[in-house]
């Protein structure tokens, strides 16, 4: 049983960790919710899928930090219920676990 409340960090051993710390703020959200990637990779992807797997369009807004990035996630549009957030790197890969309340 895997505990998707902690973020995934899958990468090559001898490769030091490009994008480093992530936080997903507030969780759970009725609305907006930042994503906050400290090291930010300027290759990275974003994708949001639903509890079944589907593939979620969603919008953001992008802000550049001194240390990173914050993306602003409109959920204005998705309805309550949890959903994963899947962010890949170069050389890593990470999954959190978002819920909407409305």
């Amino acid at each position: 049983l895997t505990d998707f409340s902690m973020p995934i960090i899958l990468d090559k051993p001898d490769i030091p960790e490009k994008t480093g710390q992530i936080r997903v703020y507030p969780n759970p959200s009725e609305e907006n919710i930042n994503i906050e990637i400290l090291n930010y990779d300027t290759n990275s992807k974003l994708a949001l899928n639903d509890i079944s797997g589907n593939i979620i369009p969603f919008k953001y807004k992008k802000s550049e930090t001194n240390n990173g990035a914050i993306f602003t996630l409109s959920s204005k549009n998705m309805k309550p219920g949890i959903y994963f957030l899947s962010i890949t790197g170069n050389e890593t890969f990470t999954i959190e676990k978002l819920m909407i309340v409305k």
